[in-house]
């Protein structure tokens, strides 16, 4: 498939660039219009998980429900993902622990479900 502005692959690689200039919103639109062609692609799902992940770190301090939402789908994301390549595993769950270690208070832990490993393993150091 060609890449033009009427394709889905041309919406994976403007949603990976919007994502990288910070522009989340409109990533995650393009991003979903990718997975149309690419339903199971490891790479487009990593990334919407880390828009969920930086759109609730952004809220963590003004809207704290929220915040929650949205790192609760990342969560679920990086879950799915790890089903459908298990060799991101270890990406996937650094990537869990670190908004593991970024809620505050037990109650926030349980509402995203997560397990006690989970705390134990450090932040991921390529999204502090």
């Amino acid at each position: 498939e060609a890449l033009c502005p009427n394709t889905r692959l041309f919406n994976i690689q403007r949603g990976l660039l919007l994502y990288q200039y910070g522009r989340y919103d409109e990533a995650e639109i393009e991003l979903v219009k990718g997975l149309e062609i690419k339903p199971h692609d490891d790479n487009i799902l990593i990334h919407l998980g880390m828009i969920n992940l930086k759109k609730g770190e952004n809220l963590l301090s003004t809207n704290k429900e929220q915040a929650l939402t949205f790192l609760k789908q990342a969560v679920s994301v990086f879950d799915k993902v790890i089903s459908i390549n298990p060799g991101v595993y270890q990406q996937c769950f650094d990537l869990i622990a670190y908004i593991f270690s970024k809620v505050p208070g037990e109650e926030e832990k349980k509402a995203l479900q997560l397990d006690a490993p989970h705390a134990e393993r450090a932040p991921n150091p390529l999204i502090d």
